[in-house]
């Protein structure tokens, strides 16, 4: 008895481990950092653009059944009923009006696949936003598609393609296929900008997160997995806003046709949709703490930024902008307490509060800790050592760390870099 509850308890152990890696695993690939937002700014998350598709039904307040303006790619047309949505996926299927390819007389002009498509109520999606959706292909040469398009211009995030037909084409399953299209001069003056990335494994046997960071009018980063693969420049100036789509199209080229088996077989046409979100930028709000490994601005209630004079002289609270010198980057010191390096490598010093501040110390004692304290409407003050408050002097003169109390001078508002 003693062996098999001994051998009970690591079979336990040994179980729990492992559903400690999956689960672990599991985030990792479910949820990803975003693209760096820029100085002042934070993502914030777009409710009209994102789903969860964790009801019954599509939410037709966010989307549309088929296309607003186009039936789809011959020989396929959208099909309403082949989207759906249930256990926590939005799912676009592809069948086959057809069991045969002689019931057709030209089976790349005349339609006969009923494929899916959905799209966003609106032309929501818009220049400086980040979306990424977490999907898995079917197992067709059809393409199952995450993209944007506008009056003049179309980004395709991905265009995959799960099973090519032709085994001359089998490397496409592993490849995720990008472009932009700028036709401000109608489709057939078109400038297209494809790109691809080898996935090194099939990308119908697994979610993958897509995505792309519409970054200026002329830039596309392409993401997978979190990670920026492709960057891709337009063919002209994407300035206007797009609708969002989620679609099966079959392409008649060199892939092939899909396979009538296939269509028939609901264990392969289908691609799948676990989430998608949607994010934009908007103005960050003043830090209140001063995080370590940052590199921080501070400025003071004059509106101007503190600057380290390089260590040259005694430090001041007067420049205009933000230049080298005033940059600092924080520090742990411990004991909740944290140190500002400049840009010449040394550290802030209170100097006891006996004389002017400066930014000249090689090394960390007392003088050059300090304590962030939040000063409330989203500024701070800084403590030294000695119990007192730094001052900015209202940039009259240099500054001290000597006020027992918080005044306007002895507040500041971090700025990120």
């Amino acid at each position: 008895m003693t062996h098999i509850l001994k051998g009970s308890c690591a079979s336990f152990r040994n179980l729990l481990a492992l559903w400690l890696v999956l689960a672990s695993l599991f985030v990792t690939l479910s949820s990803h950092a975003l693209p760096p937002a820029p100085s002042g700014k934070q993502w914030v998350q777009n409710s009209t653009l994102s789903d969860e598709f964790n009801g019954s039904s599509l939410n037709t307040s966010k989307w549309q059944y088929n296309h607003p303006y186009w039936a789809g790619r011959v020989p396929s047309h959208f099909k309403a009923s082949n989207v759906t949505v249930s256990g926590g996926l939005l799912r676009l299927k592809a069948t086959s009006r057809i069991n045969d390819m002689n019931q057709v007389n030209d089976p790349v002009k005349d339609v006969w696949v009923d494929s899916s498509c959905v799209t966003s109520k609106a032309k929501s999606l818009k220049l400086g936003m980040y979306t990424e959706a977490r999907m898995k292909m079917s197992r067709l040469s059809m393409t199952t598609a995450f993209w944007s398009q506008g009056n003049y211009s179309e980004i395709d995030c991905i265009e995959n393609i799960g099973a090519p037909s032709n085994p001359q084409w089998a490397h496409m399953s592993k490849l995720m296929e990008m472009n932009s299209h700028y036709f401000i001069n109608g489709w057939n003056n078109d400038i297209s900008t494809p790109a691809h990335h080898n996935m090194g494994v099939n990308h119908a046997d697994a979610f993958h997160v897509y995505g792309f960071h519409w970054k200026d009018s002329r830039t596309i980063d392409m993401y997978l997995d979190g990670v920026k693969v492709k960057t891709i420049t337009t063919g002209g100036g994407f300035n206007e806003n797009h609708y969002m789509f989620f679609d099966t199209e079959v392409f008649s080229w060199g892939v092939g046709l899909p396979l009538i088996s296939n269509l028939q077989n609901n264990n392969k046409n289908t691609g799948f949709i676990d989430w998608v979100r949607t994010y934009e930028l908007e103005n960050a709000p003043p830090a209140t703490t001063l995080t370590p490994g940052s590199i921080v601005s501070l400025k003071g209630t004059n509106g101007k930024f503190v600057s380290s004079e390089d260590g040259k002289k005694t430090m001041n609270c007067n420049r205009s902008a933000v230049g080298a010198w005033e940059k600092f980057t924080v520090v742990d010191a411990g004991n909740g307490q944290v140190a500002l390096k400049g840009s010449n490598n040394q550290y802030v010093s209170s100097e006891n509060g006996v004389s002017f501040m400066n930014c000249n110390r090689a090394s960390l004692g007392a003088w050059e800790k300090f304590t962030a304290v939040d000063a409330g409407n989203g500024q701070i003050a800084l403590k030294g050592t000695n119990n007192k408050y730094v001052s900015s002097e209202n940039g009259t003169k240099s500054m001290n760390c000597n006020r027992a109390s918080l005044g306007a001078w002895e507040k500041f508002t971090v700025g990120q870099h």
